[in-house]
């Protein structure tokens, strides 16, 4: 009953813990539509100022439309003295009474007529020829539109005042009334210092505002690094919400979740975009700070309540496991003590039971795997290959014809040697020297038989010749040596070298032979000798013995390449005679 109870404790606190983090949720989700609402009320605001900032613009081309001065000083030829300075004055006089004051400082007004004729309203100058202005992408849009007043991004502004940074540009045509064809252009270049002065005041940490124009390019921003760059997506977003009438969008910037609310400006045909980073709206807020505390030390409670239940119930389970791991080392004579609640005292004698049948099963297995590991080893001593004695005994023979007595009686003393090492009964391991004398008795028997083209040259490290290795460890690789390395009357040399590496034996084979491909070194490692060789054991047995002797880590690998020789390396661990 403690148990169910203290569970039903655990589960009415997680589902509180749940109902409390949905609550908070949920008021997360409020106070973000109360923030984006008060952000669609500030939009609302920025574009009534953005209206009447495009009716102030509007002004100021009808006066330069309306006014004769301007007409007159850009069709008119005559340049005398008392009517241009008077032309001049007036258009002075007209556009400091059209500017808003606030902006006189910030914005220049370009005319420019088709008579070459320009004129700005500051002291600022044009920063390209007036035939490059003409041909602008911005006079061009115009051309085609001459009776609207049209908002275009610029990267630069083409003014003494303005170049360097972006800036919009309004302009307009200047015709006659009623007339279709252009006496000049008027240009309002509007830098992006007065753009942000309209919505800079609105923005903060967790929440940036932008214009688009309809090709989704961003034409001023809070972030002046993202100035020039399109966003399809963010436009994509944007008419939704103002075709739909919803009251925010959401997309994904900077892997941070965002919401998006727009609307479009009248006469700029541009949009105006608020982006709200939810997560930091939140982090200002940490008001659920308190709750979560609370809520944390309801948890901590139960837990440590929860913790001396289980504890107490767990622990002789917990030392039976301990025990169990254990008897995982190998020793199966570890017997569990029988000890606990009744469920345990039943698990541990079952265990007892089971390691004393597992201990009997594991001894006889060991017993039967030494017996065949020591089978064989033997049986790979034993292949000696017949046809090896045959020819040896043909030439033992002919130099005995011949008459070279001398050279047979060590023929016949090297190959008694031979076989005696061999398939002797003595242990299955000899020392490193008695190995090398073994091999220099196959060299001289080979020498013999085929010449002595090919030279053999041994050394044996001081401290090593007592060190136990199986037989005829090394001689299948010399004998390859002989056989593979080297084709028809070539000469060459093998170098058999056997010395200490740390705690290992190592034997090193190289000759300076044809040498194999890869793919070779593989099918060599995988067959056996060949059938006139003086033994059928190929390098596959030999790794085979010596891991079936010492374990996986030790073995044979080879290193070959064609045209560069054979390396083979034999690594057994170090053992002497006492």
């Amino acid at each position: 009953m403690i148990k169910i109870l203290s569970v039903m404790l655990l589960s009415v606190v997680c589902v509180a813990t749940l109902t409390l983090s949905i609550s908070i949720r949920a008021s997360e989700d409020v106070y973000v539509d109360t923030f984006t609402q008060s952000n669609s009320q500030i939009i609302g605001q920025i574009r009534e100022n953005m209206s009447r900032f495009n009716d102030e613009i509007s002004e100021i081309m009808s006066v330069v439309k309306n006014n004769w001065a301007f007409r007159s000083y850009l069709t008119s030829d005559d340049r005398s003295s008392a009517t241009a300075s008077y032309t001049q004055y007036s258009m002075v006089w007209n556009l400091e009474h059209a500017l808003p004051p606030d902006y006189f400082e910030k914005m220049s007004i370009v005319l420019v007529g088709v008579n070459g004729s320009t004129y700005l309203s500051s002291d600022a100058g044009l920063t390209i020829p007036v035939e490059e202005l003409l041909n602008s992408r911005v006079t061009e849009e115009t051309r085609r539109q001459p009776n609207r007043i049209l908002y275009q991004f610029v990267d630069d502004g083409f003014t003494t005042l303005t170049q360097g940074d972006s800036a919009i540009v309004a302009s307009t045509g200047l015709n006659y009334a009623g007339g279709q064809s252009n006496y000049g252009y008027a240009y309002v270049i509007i830098p992006q210092e007065v753009l942000r002065n309209f919505y800079s005041s609105f923005s903060s940490d967790a929440n940036s505002l932008m214009l688009l124009d309809s090709d989704g390019r961003i034409i001023s921003s809070t972030q002046k690094e993202i100035i020039g760059f399109k966003d399809l997506d963010l436009l994509s977003i944007a008419q939704q919400v103002e075709q739909e009438d919803l009251p925010y969008g959401e997309t994904v910037q900077s892997d941070r979740q965002m919401a998006v609310v727009a609307q479009k400006i009248p006469h700029w045909e541009f949009h105006l975009v608020g982006l709200i980073d939810r997560e930091s709206i939140l982090r200002a807020v940490d008001r659920h700070k308190s709750i979560e505390i609370m809520t944390l030390l309801v948890v901590l409670c139960v837990f440590a309540i929860m913790f001396f239940v289980v504890r107490k119930t767990t622990r002789p389970i917990n030392s039976l496991v301990n025990e169990m791991k254990k008897v995982t080392q190998g020793d199966f004579s570890r017997h569990i003590p029988v000890k606990g609640n009744y469920e345990v005292r039943e698990l541990a004698t079952a265990f007892n039971y089971m390691l004393d049948g597992l201990d009997s099963y594991m001894e006889q297995i060991m017993t039967m795997e030494d017996e065949k590991r020591e089978a064989e080893i033997r049986a790979l001593q034993m292949q000696i290959n017949p046809h090896f004695i045959y020819n040896t005994l043909a030439s033992l023979k002919w130099m005995i014809w011949q008459g070279n007595s001398e050279s047979a009686v060590q023929a016949i003393d090297s190959f008694s040697r031979l076989l005696r090492g061999t398939i002797s009964k003595r242990e299955e391991r000899i020392t490193a020297a008695e190995e090398i004398d073994n091999l220099k008795d196959y060299v001289f028997l080979q020498h013999l038989r085929f010449g002595e083209q090919i030279q053999v040259r041994f050394s044996l490290a001081e401290d090593c010749q007592d060190c136990l290795m199986p037989k005829l460890t090394l001689q299948p690789f010399v004998e390859n040596a002989f056989f593979h390395a080297f084709s028809g009357a070539e000469e060459g040399s093998i170098f058999v070298c056997i010395r200490r590496r740390g705690n290992d034996l190592v034997s090193e084979i190289i000759d300076n032979g044809s040498g194999m491909k890869k793919e070779e070194v593989g099918r060599t490692l995988s067959k056996g000798g060949k059938a006139d060789h003086f033994t059928g054991i190929g390098i596959n047995n030999v790794d085979d013995r010596i891991k079936l002797l010492y374990g996986a880590p030790y073995g044979v690998t080879i290193s070959s390449a064609p045209g560069k020789g054979t390396a083979v390396t034999v690594t057994i661990p170090i053992q002497r005679m006492d």
